[in-house]
């Protein structure tokens, strides 16, 4: 289940993407192997040139007996590149709790607390100060990579820092796919689809799980334009796993747009 954390970063960005949405609420239901087991949530908002992202995963397998949920919020300025300020990321399991905050200045980051700390281990790949330079939080690199309504948003890759590890994300095109909508929303049904490629490259634990996402060329995201809004909101994630495809899919998203008109997308 590596890829809930940071793939549920990754929706609740691309979803605030755009100067002219004033705000945008979501909500999408994480699966595992066709089955539900838990629902992501969040709220943006931009004012002027800053953004606000909160979001929140609650997951839980075996009928509760394994359970974890986080939060997150992200802050920033959009001028003419978007530039992270701070990022704050919450995580509780049944077995842990941790807290990772991050100050950045300039593109770099400025300051940085783990709480608790992580611990010394052979197999985490060393981070070195020049890890920590020309990075975004995960939720402000995706925004950098779709502000706008694009002919093609499926390109350009952007390195990451989330508090323990930094990774390359790219994306690329791979075709369309129809939209399926409840209701009549008037935006574009036809989405973009989009493989989602994942390159960890300091500060990490080698382990199988890791490798595998590294090496899983199949990973996908199908991005739904909204003109109105100037945005895409992603419809659908798909992380096919040996044992199970993982889904994050929309079911409700809410947009209020820079004339302060209401846009309900409803999947």
């Amino acid at each position: 289940m590596v890829a809930v954390g940071w793939l549920s970063g990754f929706v609740g960005s691309l979803s605030a993407a755009a100067q002219e949405a004033r705000s945008v609420k979501a909500k999408y239901e994480v699966s595992y192997a066709g089955v539900s087991i838990g629902d992501f949530t969040f709220n943006s908002r931009i004012d002027g040139s800053s953004y606000t992202i909160n979001s929140a995963t609650s997951i839980k397998l075996l009928f509760g007996a394994l359970k974890w949920s986080s939060r997150s919020v992200s802050r920033g300025n959009i001028r003419k590149t978007v530039a992270p300020e701070a990022f704050e990321f919450n995580y509780r399991s049944n077995r842990k709790a941790f807290r990772s905050a991050i100050r950045f200045a300039r593109g770099d980051v400025a300051e940085l607390s783990n709480r608790p700390p992580l611990k010394k281990s052979s197999k985490r790949v060393a981070l070195k100060p020049e890890h920590l330079k020309n990075v975004m939080d995960p939720m402000s690199a995706i925004m950098a990579m779709t502000l706008g309504v694009k002919r093609n948003p499926c390109q350009g890759s952007v390195d990451v820092f989330e508090g323990r590890m930094r990774f390359k994300l790219a994306l690329e095109a791979k075709g369309q796919r129809r939209i399926q909508e409840r209701g009549n929303s008037g935006q574009p049904r036809l989405g973009a689809v989009c493989r989602i490629r994942f390159t960890p490259i300091a500060g990490y634990k080698r382990s199988k799980a890791m490798r595998d996402m590294a090496n899983n060329r199949n990973i996908e995201v199908v991005l739904r334009p909204v003109p109105d809004a100037n945005l895409f909101v992603p419809y659908l994630i798909t992380v096919p796993t040996g044992y199970g495809t993982v889904t994050i899919a929309s079911r409700r998203v809410e947009i209020i747009d820079g004339r302060r008109q209401r846009i309900a997308l409803s999947h």
